[in-house]
């Protein structure tokens, strides 16, 4: 059972390669044909020019008028993206800086609300102890006339 379960995964191996390498050569074959078309329409046009076909030559050109014209628009469009993305990104910082701005006066204003609550507090208790001062020479001083 053993060698036969090795075997089975050995074949199951040997076709995924044999599919895997079937693909590659599907593959190199598209790039071969792709170059080979290139090739010949460059050398075509390259033919039809130096023979001097005036309507094959206008074609290639305008071609390559348009192809450079849908270029440009394409370079403009990738332009005005990167500058939307660029303005995006400060606008994103300016307003994270804005929150933070406003973080800080907020704490800051609490600070400042802390400060003036023990302000308050130390005069409510410098208050009470000149009170307490004066209640205690008060009652120092009927003590003192009712005996």
């Amino acid at each position: 059972r053993l060698v036969q379960a090795v075997r089975k995964k050995l074949m199951e191996r040997l076709d995924l390669d044999d599919m895997q390498r079937a693909a590659e050569m599907k593959e190199m074959e598209k790039l071969r044909m792709t170059a080979a078309t290139g090739d010949a329409a460059s050398r075509q046009a390259v033919d039809m020019e130096r023979l001097g076909a005036p309507a094959v030559k206008a074609q290639v050109t305008n071609a390559a008028d348009e192809s450079n014209e849908t270029l440009s628009l394409e370079i403009e469009r990738l332009k005005a993206q990167m500058a939307e993305m660029e303005r995006q990104r400060v606008s994103a910082a300016l307003d994270n800086a804005a929150a933070c701005q406003a973080a800080e006066i907020k704490r800051l204003q609490e600070a400042v609300e802390m400060e003036r609550l023990k302000a308050q507090v130390a005069a409510a208790q410098a208050a009470a102890a000149e009170a307490k001062a004066v209640f205690s020479a008060e009652t120092k001083t009927l003590v003192a006339e009712s005996a």
